[in-house]
């Protein structure tokens, strides 16, 4: 059996290059532009922001401070990005909201709901029930995609068993055959 270090050195030095930063942001790229995943994750992650954001705004804690503590628990590089963006246009004193206008990242809805919090002051509570509106959202697509996968699932373990029980009793079918065969020469 010939193995190939071409091939392994190949899977190894894309592994190292997506751990890099530039690699790291083609990956996040790459699922954010999946279809049908980049809208869950996109969901997911503008839930996962607004809802820790709106809690750290609530906690009084400063809007630099609680940017920095959302950037931090972000996985996803563009979402870092973004919110890198927030950071600088709130330190040059402009509203957050300006840098949460990017549609491939967050919702046009979710950004004219901070724009107005914004304007209104009450961006604690707003950014809560938005992130109370998405759970739910989410929930429902999370719900949904598991009652698609289940029957897959189910199909799939059936396979395995089956297989598995042919794996078994083969053995058992050829000693039958093979005593067969000895005991009537």
């Amino acid at each position: 059996m010939a193995r190939d270090p071409a091939g392994g050195g190949g899977i190894g030095g894309f592994i190292v290059c997506l751990r890099t930063p530039k690699g790291k942001l083609f990956q996040d790229t790459a699922i954010l532009r999946m279809p049908y995943i980049g809208g869950v994750v996109k969901s997911l992650s503008t839930a996962r922001i607004i809802s820790l954001l709106g809690v750290l705004l609530q906690a009084r804690i400063p809007v630099l401070e609680a940017l920095q503590h959302v950037k931090q628990s972000t996985g996803n590089s563009r979402y870092q990005g973004l919110i890198s963006k927030a950071e600088d246009s709130v330190s040059k004193g402009e509203a957050m909201s300006v840098a949460f206008d990017d549609e491939s990242l967050i919702n046009p809805s979710v950004y004219e709901a901070i724009r107005s919090g914004e304007e209104s002051g009450e961006i604690d509570k707003l950014l809560l029930n938005i992130s109370a509106f998405l759970d739910e959202e989410n929930e429902v697509i999370v719900r949904s995609l598991t009652s698609i996968i289940e029957p897959l699932i189910m199909i799939v373990m059936g396979l395995l068993v089956g297989l598995i029980a042919i794996c078994m009793f083969m053995p058992l079918f050829d000693l039958a055959s093979m005593t067969q065969q000895g005991g009537g020469a």
